[in-house]
């Protein structure tokens, strides 16, 4: 995704997709989907538009409940046969 921008402007450029998938929350990440937009839209619109285009998908894993690591390798059938 950020390959089609210059490559001194990548360091500052890679912190922002971190920013947005490791937000506590969907307000947080829109914030920082709002900041990388203001900061690297006005001159790389079609990098911004690749990374930030469709927000409701990008952050569509806010809408679902999280899970604790330990019921993902816990509770199963196979769990409950050991």
């Amino acid at each position: 995704m950020l390959g089609a921008l210059p490559e001194f402007v990548r360091p500052g450029a890679e912190k922002a997709p971190a920013q947005i998938w490791n937000a506590e929350d969907e307000t947080h990440a829109l914030t920082a989907v709002e900041a990388f937009r203001a900061a690297y839209g006005a001159e790389y619109g079609e990098t911004v538009v690749k990374v930030a285009g469709d927000v409701e998908e990008l952050l569509a894993f806010y809408d679902f409940p999280a899970v604790p690591p330990y019921q993902l390798f816990f509770h199963g059938p196979a769990a409950a046969t050991a």
